[in-house]
């Protein structure tokens, strides 16, 4: 069945939460991913391929900021979850064990992304608003990272 299988998704959004189970390398469905680029292969440039390759794995195979006045900056971790959860949405690993917890009750279910064994990239673009210049230049990198890729983005 097809799952997202060679397809890349580019999320703009507040980063990403790199260590989060929906964005592991092998998915709870034991789907064990294959980086385009090759494994251990980032984005040319990025952050992972940069400054700290253990950010990525072979599902995440780029991830950037450009928004410097994050606190955050250079790293393109998610600071207030956004961008992990819209990445999820898209793209988010099945994770057997995902527990919500409300005021008064808490469940435990199997969940995924729409996509689940698609690759990611993500864009940090907002940190308490989304300047133009971080969402052009993201939009820029875009385009050089879609031309690296076999089958873009």
């Amino acid at each position: 069945m097809f799952k997202g299988e060679g397809i890349v998704i580019a999320v703009l959004d507040t980063g990403i939460n790199h260590d989060s189970p929906s964005f592991a390398d092998v998915g709870g469905d034991g789907y064990d991913h294959s980086n385009p680029l090759g494994a251990s292969n980032y984005l040319p440039g990025s952050y992972c391929d940069t400054t700290d390759a253990t950010f990525c794995n072979d599902k995440l195979i780029g991830s950037w900021s450009f928004v410097t006045s994050d606190p955050m900056y250079p790293s393109p971790e998610n600071g207030d979850g956004h961008g992990s959860h819209t990445a999820s949405t898209a793209g988010g690993n099945v994770v057997l064990d995902a527990t919500a917890h409300a005021p008064t009750t808490s469940m435990t279910r199997a969940i995924s992304g729409v996509a689940p064994h698609a690759n990611i990239i993500a864009y940090d673009v907002c940190n308490n608003g989304c300047p133009g210049s971080a969402l052009l230049a993201a939009i820029d990198q875009v385009v050089v990272d879609a031309s690296n890729l076999p089958d873009g983005i």
